[in-house]
Parts: C-alpha cells; structure tokens; sequence
C-alpha cells in the first residue's frame, strides 16, 4: 500500500468519523429539545442528558401504567380489565419525517465512541 492509498483511508476514515459526531451532536440536541418540551432541564452533558431523558421515561411509563390501572376499574368500562387496547398514534406527515430520520441516526446506540465531543 503505497503513501497516497494510506493517506486517503486516513482521511476518509476521520470524515466518517466527522459525520458521526456531527450526528451525533444532532441527536443529543434534539433529545434534550424533546426533553424540554416534556420538562424544563438545565442538563448540560450528555451523562445529563441521558439522566433526565431516562428519568423522565421512568415517570412517564409509571404514569401510563397508573392511569392504566384506573381505567381497568372504573365502573361501565366497555372493554373491561385486562383487555384494553390503546388507540394508533396518529402523526403529522412532518412529525413522522422527523421521527424516522432521528432514529435513523441511532444504529447502535450502546456504542458511542469514547470522547466523542460534546454537544
């Protein structure tokens, strides 16, 4: 492999690398938007950031589940307990562009290169 040939893996290897990072930085930007829209946070760092939105997460599937419970109990309830089917979730054709081309972005997500820079 002559020195031409290792110059450009090089510097194709480091624009991939650019490009994941950038996309990277992308997405945890528009987690930490979602994030807001849910509940104001301060988080600064990607750690923080994780935190919150994992937190929040929690929250919102422990409500879904108590709200779940009360609708199994409620007198005159047409499906009964144990067979309620929650309704499709409708979106926009802008809101579904949006959503397929942000976890487009996540491949795999357990493997974020070490120091990969912040936000």
């Amino acid at each position: 492999m002559d020195n031409q040939t290792q110059l450009q893996g090089t510097q194709n290897k480091a624009d991939l690398q650019r490009d994941y990072r950038q996309k990277e930085r992308l997405a945890f930007r528009n987690l930490l938007g979602a994030l807001n829209e849910v509940e104001r946070t301060n988080a600064r760092s990607r750690r923080e950031i994780l935190k919150r939105a994992t937190e929040c997460l929690r929250r919102l599937g422990q409500e879904q589940d108590d709200l779940q419970k009360q609708l199994e109990v409620l007198p005159n309830n047409a499906t009964g307990a144990g067979s309620f089917q929650p309704e499709a979730i409708i979106l926009s054709d802008e809101d579904f562009w949006w959503l397929q081309s942000y976890l487009a972005q996540w491949q795999h997500p357990c493997e974020w290169p070490e120091g990969s820079g912040g936000l």
